[in-house]
This record gives C-alpha cells, structure tokens and sequence, in this order.
C-alpha cells in the first residue's frame, strides 16, 4: 500500500483543516516537525496529513516516488506504508482516528521508563 497524496486539497489554513478533521469524525493534532533526513520507516497509526506550513518531501519506497508536498496538500497514510522523508520542516495538522493522548501514551510511557 501506498500513501495518497493530493495537492491544492484544501487552502491551506489550519482553520479549514480542522474544519475538515471535525467532520470526519477524527482528532486534529498540531505538529511543528523539525527538519528531517531519515531511513525507510513506517508509522504503526492511521493519519491524514494536511499540510499549512512549509513542505514535505518523502519518497514513497514501495512505488519509488518522490513527493513533494507545500500547504494545501492532504496526505493519507492509511495503513503501514514505507517511506523516507527529506525536508526542512513544517508544520501540520494531522488527523488520527484515535485520541492522539491515547495513541501516543504508551510511546511516551515507553521513552520515560528506557
């Protein structure tokens, strides 16, 4: 599987995100992520991913894309999908289908307790 990608999805203010997020029914999530050079991983959640600041650049390994992703764009990672991310930051408003407190609580357990 192979996430989504469509650009000019929406204006690309946080308002309209949210907006967005509420009438799915899921849970919004600020994130300011710093810049990134990483190796092919996945996220063990379900997101979707609006973008409202800078831009995300991720290659997709399993269809060899290259992604380039400015405000407006939605990104959705529905299930386990590999990809490696090269940009200098940005900030999203991410949705997820949990409550992100609950989602992220035993990571953070996890991190405290090593």
């Amino acid at each position: 599987m192979s996430m989504v990608v469509h650009l000019q999805a929406f204006s690309g203010t946080e308002l309209e995100a949210r907006a967005e997020i509420q009438a799915m029914g899921w849970y919004p999530y600020a994130s300011d992520v710093a810049a990134e050079h990483n190796e092919p991983h996945f996220h063990p959640f379900d997101s979707i991913v609006f973008i409202v600041d800078g831009v995300l650049r991720f290659h997709d390994v399993v269809t060899s894309e290259f992604h380039v992703c400015p405000p407006g764009t939605r990104i959705d990672d529905i299930g386990e999908n590999v990809h490696r991310e090269d940009h200098e930051g940005y900030r999203a408003i991410v949705a997820f289908a949990e409550d992100p407190a609950v989602l992220f609580a035993s990571a953070t357990k996890q991190e405290t307790s090593e």
